[in-house]
């Protein structure tokens, strides 16, 4: 739950801009850089192992439009799967 809420923050703060990580945090809101995270490049938002290397054979996530659609291992859109609205406040 704490990745989907931060994918939230990351899209409507800074859509699609590339490089940007996504790590967990304790429960004192610590980024936890030695565990696996996120990381945005272009459209797409792909899985990191806990060194921050994207995994691109893994499910990930992509942008289209104000949506986040979960991708299959190939990076495909998976529109049967519910999409997630990306507000923009």
């Amino acid at each position: 739950m704490k990745y989907i809420m931060l994918l939230f923050i990351v899209c409507s703060g800074a859509f699609a801009a590339d490089g940007i990580r996504i790590y967990q945090t304790d429960k004192y809101g610590i980024p936890q850089k030695g565990q696996p995270g996120f990381i945005v490049e272009g459209n797409r938002i792909y899985q990191t192992d806990k060194y921050g290397t994207p995994l691109v054979g893994q499910p990930g996530y992509v942008i289209k439009g104000d949506k986040l659609y979960h991708t299959d291992k190939y990076g495909i859109p998976l529109y049967g799967k519910p999409a997630k609205e990306i507000s923009h406040e």
